[in-house]
């Protein structure tokens, strides 16, 4: 399963620059910023790169569900992203 940064680096790839970028998704720069300091976004944020980016939201909404979260719960979310990506 791909992290928020993975996406991240997918968006700068596709557009060019961080800049290029984030006007693409329609979210700040420093948005772009704080997600590669902090590896996690919000659901909002995960949409808007999933748009920009063509993909799927559930799998990019994931990511960030799974980097905002920790121990038990994230081990669970990271089996529900497995399962996700087997089923398809």
């Amino acid at each position: 399963m791909k992290t928020v940064l993975n996406y991240i680096d997918d968006l700068k790839a596709k557009y060019g620059s961080d800049n290029k970028a984030s006007k693409a998704a329609n979210i700040d720069r420093s948005t772009i910023a704080g997600i590669r300091i902090n590896e996690k976004m919000s659901d909002e944020t995960a949409l808007k790169i999933a748009h920009a980016l063509g993909v799927d939201e559930a799998e990019v909404m994931l990511s960030a569900t799974v980097a905002r979260s920790h121990g038990e719960v994230q081990k669970v979310w990271l089996r529900i992203g497995e399962n996700i990506h087997y089923a398809k």
